[in-house]
């Protein structure tokens, strides 16, 4: 076995490689072979009551469920709103009773307290703009 994995061996080994391969192909061939004809000789008749259960017609469907109750219409009042696009339209016509709506009070705006040097209109108390030391600290040193 060692002999036959050296390169050096040079063939001095005599083996029956060939004999083996064309026996085996033999074998199998003739296997393969019974394999099929044995079928085709030994053949039975297929029982006609077997199949017969096979070709009877299924059973016709169920009927259809009957239609669902009809729902009751409803109408919806489509209410018009004053307010199109984010803008305020003039009405189509003028109400014959105005309503005077009493809205309480506003609260008081809250203190615009924020940052020495901060964004105008930015949020209250936020994180100041980047650079604003190195701007404060250069503008002290000149």
């Amino acid at each position: 076995m060692f002999e036959d994995s050296l390169i050096e061996s040079g063939g001095r080994l005599k083996t029956k490689r060939g004999m083996t391969t064309a026996l085996s192909f033999v074998l199998q061939v003739a296997l393969v072979g019974v394999l099929v004809l044995v079928p085709l000789l030994f053949t039975e008749a297929l029982p006609k009551q077997q199949l017969m259960t096979f070709l009877v017609a299924p059973p016709p469907p169920p009927p259809p469920p009957p239609p669902p109750a009809a729902t009751p219409v409803r109408t919806v009042k489509i209410v018009q709103s004053d307010i199109m696009n984010g803008q305020l339209r003039t009405p189509t016509k003028i109400p014959e009773k105005v309503q005077m709506i009493k809205e309480e009070e506003a609260p008081p705006l809250a203190s615009m307290g924020g940052v020495v040097g901060g964004v105008p209109g930015g949020v209250p108390g936020g994180p100041r703009p980047s650079g604003y030391e190195f701007r404060k600290a250069s503008r002290r040193a000149s």
